[in-house]
Parts: C-alpha cells; sequence; structure tokens
C-alpha cells in the first residue's frame, strides 16, 4: 500500500512536468483538440498551469492533504468526470488518492485524452498507485460531475452508494463601479475563458443603478474559438427576429434579464439601486452559483467568500466545487 507521502510526492513531481511543459505532451493536446472541437491547445495549457500552480504546489498540497487524516479502509471510489473544460476531472480524483482510497475512473469522452495521459504519467511514476479504469459495478461510492440530465441518470445506475452528485451550476459577478481597467480585463477572462463552457464561467452581471452596460461591449475577447461564434450568430439572429433587446458586442452578447442566460455567447446582467438587493440576489440563487467574482469587500455578507476578479477558473484546493467538502467526504465513508 502506498504511502500518504509517497501519493503527495508523484502528484507534486506532476505539478513540476506540467509547468516545464513536459505533460501534456503536444501529440496529446493535438488528440484533446482533435476529439473535443471546444478545446483549444491555450486552453489545455492554461487548465494544466492552474493545476499546477494552485493544487500541485508541494507546500500547498502538504498543509491542505494534512488537515484529513487517512482513511482506515481503502473504498472503492468511482469518479465520473465532466469533459466540458480541460482536465475538469483532475480534483477529484486527487482528493480520492489523497485520502487513500481507491480511484476508479470513468473518463468522459470529451476530455479522455488529457485525462488518461495524466493518469498513466501518475502510475508509471507510482507504480503502486491505486487508480484504475472503472468497468461498472465495483464501486463502494461515488462522485460524479455532468449535466442535470445526466446526474439523474446516475443517481438511478449507482442507487443507493454513498455520493456527491454535481449538476448544472453557474457564475455571477458583482460590479460596483470603481472596477479599474485591470479588473475589467480580468473579468472578461472569468466570462470567456475555455469558452464559457465551465460553471465558474460569469454569465450574469449584477451592475449598480445607472451603469451604462454598454461600457462592457469593449470587454477583451481575443481569438474566440469558432464554435463559439457560431453560438453568437445564431443567437443573435434568434434574438433580433424575436425583436427582443440586446446589446451586440462584436463576437458576444449583452441581454438585461435577472436569471442566467441559457445559451453560450450570451451574457445576462440586471442593476441594483442598494447592495442589499445584490446580497438578497445572490442569497436567492446560492444553490444555483458555482461561485461568484466580486470585490472581497463584500464577503462579509455573502453566505460564501466573493472570488477575486480573474480567478474565477483557478480554483485553490479549498475551493470545492459546489461547496461540498469531498475530502470530508471521503473521510468518513
Amino acid at each position: 500500500m502506498v504511502s500518504r507521502s509517497e501519493i503527495t510526492g508523484v502528484f507534486t513531481r506532476l505539478g513540476e512536468a506540467i509547468t516545464v511543459g513536459e505533460i501534456p505532451g503536444n501529440a496529446v493536446v493535438e488528440e484533446a483538440c482533435r476529439v473535443n472541437g471546444w478545446f483549444t491547445p491555450g486552453d489545455i495549457r492554461r487548465a494544466a498551469l492552474s493545476v499546477a500552480s494552485e493544487m500541485l504546489d508541494r507546500d500547498k498540497l502538504t498543509w491542505w492533504s494534512g488537515r484529513y487524516a487517512r482513511v482506515g479502509r481503502a473504498q472503492r471510489v468511482a469518479v465520473v468526470m465532466a469533459g466540458n473544460i480541460p482536465l475538469a476531472g483532475f480534483f477529484d480524483m486527487l482528493c480520492v488518492l489523497v485520502s487513500g482510497h481507491v480511484c476508479l475512473v470513468k473518463y468522459s469522452s470529451k476530455d479522455r485524452a488529457l485525462m488518461e495521459s495524466v493518469a498513466g504519467w501518475l502510475i508509471s511514476e507510482l507504480p503502486g498507485l491505486p487508480m484504475y479504469e472503472y468497468t461498472g459495478g465495483e464501486a463502494e461510492a461515488v462522485i460524479a460531475s455532468g449535466s442535470d440530465n445526466t446526474i439523474r441518470h446516475l443517481r438511478a445506475q449507482f442507487g443507493d452508494l454513498p455520493a456527491v452528485y454535481r449538476g448544472n451550476r453557474s457564475a455571477a459577478a458583482i460590479l460596483d463601479g470603481t472596477e479599474t481597467a485591470a479588473e475589467l480585463t480580468a473579468l472578461a477572462t472569468d466570462i470567456f475563458c475555455y469558452s464559457g463552457l465551465g460553471c465558474r464561467n460569469v454569465s450574469h452581471l449584477l451592475l449598480p443603478a445607472g451603469y451604462a452596460p454598454e461600457r462592457l461591449a469593449a470587454l477583451p475577447h481575443t481569438q474566440p474559438n469558432p464554435k463559439y461564434i457560431n453560438n453568437y450568430r445564431q443567437r443573435r439572429a434568434v434574438l433580433a427576429l424575436s425583436g427582443e433587446r440586446f446589446i451586440d458586442c462584436g463576437t458576444w452578447l449583452l441581454r438585461q434579464d435577472e436569471g442566467f442566460p441559457a445559451i453560450l455567447s450570451e451574457v445576462t446582467y440586471h442593476h441594483y439601486s442598494a447592495p442589499e438587493e445584490a446580497e438578497a440576489w445572490v442569497a436567492s440563487h446560492e444553490n444555483e452559483l458555482q461561485c461568484l467574482v466580486a470585490d472581497d469587500s463584500w464577503s462579509p455578507s455573502l453566505p460564501f467568500p466573493a472570488t477575486p476578479f480573474g480567478t474565477a477558473q483557478a480554483p485553490t484546493l479549498g475551493d470545492y466545487p459546489d461547496r461540498v467538502d469531498i475530502m470530508k467526504f471521503l473521510s468518513e465513508l
């Protein structure tokens, strides 16, 4: 049985390999982009470097893992991975292995090349690492991410097994009108990276009363994915034909609505007249929000801490999806 120090050690070495560009290799990146047209080499590199810096730094990983006792009896935990953004299933895999359980990986077809490459590298570096591909039926617990429809099917499939299921979530941002140019550029990253496909990508904006949304039309959106542009053109045509008002920002759309958009290439917004109104909106949408981008001064009055501008898609080890402590769940199996 491999020790926790061996496991954290191999993950630390993985972080170093990512940082120098060894992992993922060019052939893997090309294959990932061929299979999933939403992936780009830049997005893959962004995701890998974020994992390396935020999750695989030796000191961060050691401190985080040290907060949890290693389990006494290893159980077989199926990790059903999403594939909406590169390496979406990495964190759950990390948690299962660090906690001391056996990780049964059910790869997403949309991200199989990347995750299989990472898993293969880890096993080659630490042959005793308890990680295998899930083949069905042998799991004792499950962690699953996907669309709401996928989660309904998985609940039926896994029945009464101890489980954490994650369905659709969205992200929002609160502006107060004092944002600097640098903060707005960082907000553009929160909105547009990974073509807006992640649950941590901002798709709704809370603007102070009197804030002209047209000001946001100049947010930098460099080299959008052609598939994203197709979504933009189709949505623009639908809104124009329906007579609904919107702001055309050139490669994306702004539309006034208090809810989240149902389609890529569109960002919704609404105005608040007092901070209490913004706070009430966040509270009423807490179970729909994966994260909220805002100045840290908002955090004391919100149900969960705000995420700084530009870091929505760079979660740390403590940014548990859906705010469910996976390591605690695993330790209590």
